[in-house]
């Protein structure tokens, strides 16, 4: 069996101005219900670290996404050659599984 390598998470601008406007909305609501949304997030995203292929694929080539719970984040990402992308995050409403919101 080979060895294990190391792996590598990378946010594109795109991601991290998506998840700076959500903790803004939901600081400007609560600031301790963003605090929670901010200390899930890099948890989830660690959760990518050892599992990269955790997430469910999307109907967009090599996209995948995985949940934020308890929280209604959806966190879309790729695995590449290189370190994993999280490439956007999106509230999802509640009512419509497939229905997703900035």
């Amino acid at each position: 069996m080979g060895q294990a390598r190391p792996l590598n998470l990378r946010y594109t601008p795109k991601a991290l101005a998506e998840l700076a406007d959500i903790l803004a909305y939901i600081a400007g609501r609560s600031a301790k219900g963003a605090r929670k949304v901010q200390a899930r997030i890099p948890a989830t995203t660690r959760l990518l670290l050892q599992y990269s292929y955790s997430g469910q694929l999307t109907s967009e080539s090599g996209l995948r996404r995985i949940v934020t719970p308890p929280y209604p984040y959806l966190i879309f990402y790729e695995v590449t050659a290189g370190p994993a992308a999280p490439r956007r995050e999106r509230q999802q409403r509640l009512s419509t599984a497939g229905c997703i919101r900035s």
